[in-house]
C-alpha cells in the first residue's frame, strides 16, 4: 500500500523533529522513478511517527536522504514494506538558525587577543587533542565569544579520516567548540578546577571542513552555574554554518 505525496515542506528536517524518528530500519542508496541514484551523503529507511497534515503514517517507511553539500533532504515516499520505499516526492533545503552574533563587526584578520600560548596556560588539552588555535573576541556580559582552529594537512584524523580525502570528523569539530566553551568561563569567569564535558545536545552537521581551512568556533553561554555551564555553539567556514550544538561543561 502506497501513499499519497504529502504536501510540500520547506524545511524537512523541522517535521522530522516534530514527527520523531521511531527507528531506522536499514542503510540504503536514494532512489528515483529510473533506480539508483549515486547521491553523495547519507540515506537511510526510516519509521515516522504519525504526522497528518505533514501526509507521514505510523507504520509506514520513507527513505531519507541527507547531501552534506548543499544541506537538503530528500524523502520518498512512504510504503507498508520498507524496501518498496523509491519514487522520491520532495526536495527542500535544511535550514541552518541565525549566526549567534554577527561576524561583520569584528575583524576576522586581526590578531588574537588569546594565542595558542595563552590558550594552553589555561586548557589541559595537548599534543593531538588541541583544538583551538585562538581567540578573536569576547563580549563578557552577553557572554559571547569567537575563537578559531586553523586545519592543517597535519591532523591527526587526516590519514584515516578518510583516505584521499580528508574531512574534519564531527566529533573534533564539538571537542573543539568544548574547548572555546572551557577557556571561556576559566579565563574569563575565573571558574577554577578542571571542566569536563556534561552533554552534547541537538548537534547537527551541516558542512565540510577540510585541511587549508580556518574553522571559527562561535560561542554563546546559555546558563551559567559556578560547577556547570550550557554553550550554544557553532561552527562557520568561509561563511557557510558548518555545525551546530549545545554543549555542558561541568566542573569535576
Amino acid at each position: 500500500m502506497k501513499l499519497d505525496p504529502p504536501p510540500k515542506v520547506t524545511a524537512l528536517p523541522d517535521v522530522i523533529r516534530r514527527v520523531g524518528i521511531l527507528h531506522v530500519m536499514c542503510g540504503v542508496r536514494a532512489f528515483d522513478k529510473s533506480g539508483f541514484l549515486p547521491l553523495q551523503g547519507l540515506s537511510l529507511v526510516v519509521e515516522l511517527g504519525s504526522n497528518s497534515r505533514a501526509g507521514i503514517h505510523k507504520g509506514c517507511f520513507y527513505c531519507v536522504h541527507l547531501s552534506p553539500v548543499p544541506a537538503c533532504w530528500r524523502v520518498e515516499a512512504g510504503s507498508r514494506n520498507w524496501w518498496n520505499a523509491p519514487k522520491a516526492f520532495i526536495l527542500g533545503p535544511a535550514m541552518p538558525p541565525p549566526l549567534l552574533f554577527d561576524l561583520s563587526q569584528i575583524d576576522l584578520s586581526g590578531k588574537p587577543i588569546f594565542d595558542v600560548d595563552a590558550i594552553r596556560r589555561v586548557n589541559p588539552q595537548r599534543f593531538e587533542m588541541e583544538q583551538l588555535d585562538g581567540i578573536l573576541w569576547y563580549d563578557k556580559e552577553e557572554f559571547l565569544i569567537l575563537g578559531y582552529k586553523d586545519v592543517t594537512g597535519g591532523e591527526f584524523w587526516v590519514r584515516g579520516h578518510i583516505p584521499e580525502r580528508p574531512l574534519m570528523p564531527g566529533v573534533i569539530m564539538i571537542e573543539a567548540a568544548a574547548q572555546l566553551s572551557g577557556f571561556f568561563v576559566k579565563q574569563i569567569y575565573q571558574v577554577e578546577g578542571f571542566i569536563g564535558f556534561a552533554s552534547i545536545d541537538s548537534a547537527k552537521f551541516r558542512s565540510v571542513v577540510e585541511p587549508g581551512h580556518r574553522l571559527y568556533l562561535l560561542g554563546h553561554i546559555t546558563q551559567f552555574k559556578r560547577r556547570k555551564y550550557t554553550c550554544a555553539v557553532q561552527g562557520v567556514v568561509e561563511g557557510v554554518m558548518v555545525f551546530d550544538a549545545v554543549v555542558s561543561g561541568l566542573n569535576v
